[in-house]
């Protein structure tokens, strides 16, 4: 059932991002320059957090197949890393 509702979800969003695509291009072709959105600072910073969060996961995967290859008698570990402790390493970096 879990399949079925993840296959309906995946077609609800495919939809709607040909349709906000569609919307998009029509406007650009027109010359509608005007009723283009311009995405605010929201849209932003939910972008920033998506990327770190992202990185973040992609590092403590690492880490945690690292320890698992080396250390054969490691059956299983948890690696957490603070997406935001990133952000500040790197601020204070520069």
């Amino acid at each position: 059932m879990v399949c079925v509702a993840g296959i309906i979800l995946a077609f609800i969003l495919f939809s709607v991002g040909v349709l906000i695509g569609w919307n998009g291009i029509q406007k650009i072709v027109a010359g509608n320059y005007d009723a283009l959105i311009v995405p605010g600072v929201l849209a932003l910073v939910a972008a920033i957090v998506s990327i770190v969060v992202k990185e973040t996961h992609d590092v403590a995967k690492q880490v945690h197949d690292d320890i698992e290859t080396k250390f054969p008698n490691v059956k299983h570990c948890m690696v957490h890393r603070n997406p935001f402790s990133i952000i500040a390493e790197r601020a204070a970096d520069t």
